[in-house]
C-alpha cells in the first residue's frame, strides 16, 4: 500500500516532559526541515519556570493558541479546533510523538 502525502504549510514542535523549547532535538528537527516554517513552543508552566506541568485543559489551550497564532487563524476559528478537549481529528493538526525523531534528525 502507498504511503498517502500530504503538503505541510508548518510544522510546531513542543517539548517533552522536563525539557524546554531550545532542546537540542527540536532544534536539530527544525534545521532538518528548513525551509519548512517552524514553531517551537513551550508551555506555561515552562515559561512560567516551574517544572510541573499544568492540567489537561491548560495544556490543550495553550497548543490551540500556540496553532492559531503560527497558522494566523482568528480566535473563533482557533476555538473549532477542539470542543470539550477533544479536538476533530479533521481539522486539528495531527501531533505525533516520534520515537525515532532524534536518529532521523541525525542525532
Amino acid at each position: 500500500m502507498a504511503a498517502r502525502r500530504t503538503k505541510l504549510d508548518g510544522v510546531m514542535l513542543t517539548p517533552g516532559a522536563g525539557s524546554g523549547r531550545e532542546h537540542h532535538t527540536l532544534v536539530a528537527i527544525e534545521n532538518a526541515l528548513a525551509p519548512l516554517p517552524v514553531a517551537r513552543v513551550d508551555f506555561p508552566y515552562r515559561r512560567a519556570g516551574r517544572r510541573a506541568p499544568d492540567r489537561q485543559p491548560v495544556l490543550l489551550q495553550c497548543v490551540r493558541d500556540e496553532v492559531a497564532a503560527f497558522a494566523g487563524i482568528g480566535e473563533r476559528d482557533a476555538e473549532a479546533l477542539g470542543a470539550q478537549g477533544k479536538p476533530p481529528s479533521h481539522e486539528f493538526p495531527r501531533f505525533c510523538h516520534a520515537p525515532g525523531a532524534s536518529r532521523a534528525a541525525g542525532l
